[in-house]
């Protein structure tokens, strides 16, 4: 048995995937990101304002989404989605999507 191989699936990528893809599978963060997508930078107030929630609430949606990389805090403040790691991870969706 060969144990110099690479383990078959990686576990930290997946984790790291797995952390990304739960972003998507939340209404209210799916809702900030098509905010964000469709509106540009925006700041809590904003958000608070288009959901009709607390601020507390979209504060903690907003932590996820950018511990999960998706979403940048800019200088002033505001809330930016990362274009490209959405981009990349539809185009990854579309390999396992597609029959």
């Amino acid at each position: 048995m060969n144990t110099d191989r690479k383990p078959f699936l990686d576990s930290k990528l997946i984790e790291c995937a797995s952390l990304k893809l739960r972003a998507f599978n939340h209404r209210f963060r799916l809702a900030i990101l098509n905010i964000l997508n469709s509106h540009g930078p925006a700041d809590l107030p904003f958000l608070v304002a288009q959901l009709g929630l607390s601020q507390d609430y979209v504060s903690e949606q907003i932590e996820f989404l950018i511990n999960a990389g998706l979403v940048f805090v800019l200088p002033d403040g505001s809330f930016e989605v990362d274009s490209e790691k959405i981009a990349a991870i539809n185009s990854s969706l579309r390999v396992f999507a597609t029959e």
